[in-house]
């Protein structure tokens, strides 16, 4: 969606929470990763999505996106959606000091 996009150096992760988390005395009670896939069925849902999430998706405007967008417009028409693949994560954890 944003050409030669990188992320800066992000470390939200779910071993790197876990590491953290344990140097300050917790204890981790559970802990669950998922990549659930999320599927978008119209243009409009897809461009909300990206509004919404703007660390994800920095500087996107329709007006100078318009080509990503007419290029995914193009594979929701011959597949039906657009497929997006997330990154999530849960720790439950207590400090009992």
């Amino acid at each position: 969606m944003i050409p030669n996009f990188e992320k800066k150096d992000f470390n939200l992760h779910l071993s790197s929470v876990v590491r953290e988390l344990k140097k300050r005395d917790f204890d981790i009670l559970d802990q669950y990763e998922s990549y659930p896939s999320q599927k978008f069925f119209s243009m409009d849902a897809l461009i909300y999505y990206v509004r919404t999430i703007e660390w994800e998706f920095p500087g996107f405007s329709v007006l100078t996106h318009q080509k990503e967008l007419i290029e995914l417009e193009e594979e929701l028409k011959r597949v039906g959606f657009i497929y997006n693949q997330e990154h999530r994560f849960l720790v439950s954890c207590i400090n009992q000091k």
